[in-house]
């Protein structure tokens, strides 16, 4: 029963060396302050990143209300459609939206606010319709997810 209980333990402590990427000495005391040292390190991220989604919204959210009355002038209005793709640290951006308030200006704004640092940008007028494509560096620590980068670039546009 003790060697179960030793067993199990061991486990769980190689199952926590696998996932905390920087431990300092192999023993286990090491590897328990090692891995209270990343979750601070995390928790600190995620306070980051939501105080800088806040913002984002804020300003996504007077920036909504400034664009909502330029739009109710313009009779051909179509919704902006953005899609992500993120492979490793490179993010491919494509952008679909009317013509109205500067897209192009938008989006470089949203990239730069959000510290992602852009490689290749274009952008096209076809009618009334705009098209831009990005491919951007992620910055590290930013989370690698498609839909939540998607959601914060839709808001700045």
């Amino acid at each position: 029963m003790e060697k179960e209980r030793r067993d199990k333990l061991n486990q769980r402590f190689y199952a926590l060396r696998s996932v905390v990427p920087y431990v300092s000495k192999m023993d286990k005391a090491s590897l328990l302050a090692d891995a209270v040292t990343y979750i601070g390190e995390l928790k600190s991220k995620i306070e980051t990143l939501t105080k800088k989604a806040e913002s984002l919204h804020l300003i996504a959210d007077d920036g909504a209300s400034m664009t909502q009355s330029h739009l109710s002038t313009d009779c051909m209005v179509t919704e902006s459609q953005v899609e992500v793709r993120i492979v490793g640290s490179q993010a491919v951006i494509r952008v679909q939206s009317s013509e109205v308030n500067h897209p192009a200006a938008r989006l470089m704004d949203a990239m730069k606010n959000l510290e992602i640092k852009v490689h290749h940008a274009s952008a096209a007028n076809i009618g009334n319709l705009m098209i831009q494509d990005v491919v951007a560096q992620i910055p590290e620590g930013f989370p690698n997810d498609e839909g939540l980068l998607q959601t914060i670039i839709l808001k700045y546009l």
